[in-house]
């Protein structure tokens, strides 16, 4: 999962690929992108969109803004959820909300 907040005047379609490729390299064309939702955050207080889009390349060959990210996974989902909503090892923390948001998405990617 990736995140970001939106420059002045940008979509939250083109804020999902600036930050993938600052983040972590990974170049997407606006058409890969899968819209599921806007949520409004209990815990941050704005709203947030999110987005999945299948990506199919080589984890080895990222690259990653060592400011921004801290470590690149593949990440069992229920330990994804698990770490959301206790806010762990530095995870952001996540209200049922979007959390219920996530497991959703869950089965309707799966």
């Amino acid at each position: 999962m990736f995140g970001g907040k939106s420059d002045p005047g940008e979509t939250p379609e083109h804020t999902v690929i600036r930050e993938l490729e600052e983040e972590v390299s990974i170049k997407l064309d606006p058409n890969q992108l899968n819209f599921f939702t806007k949520v409004k955050s209990e815990k941050q207080h704005q709203f947030e969109y999110l987005f999945w889009a299948a990506w199919r390349g080589n984890i080895d060959k990222l690259t990653y803004d060592q400011q921004e990210v801290a470590a690149i996974g593949w990440y069992d989902i229920d330990l994804v959820l698990k770490n959301l909503s206790e806010g762990v090892d530095g995870w952001y923390c996540y209200g049922e909300g979007e959390l219920a948001t996530i497991r959703e998405a869950r089965t309707k990617v799966s």
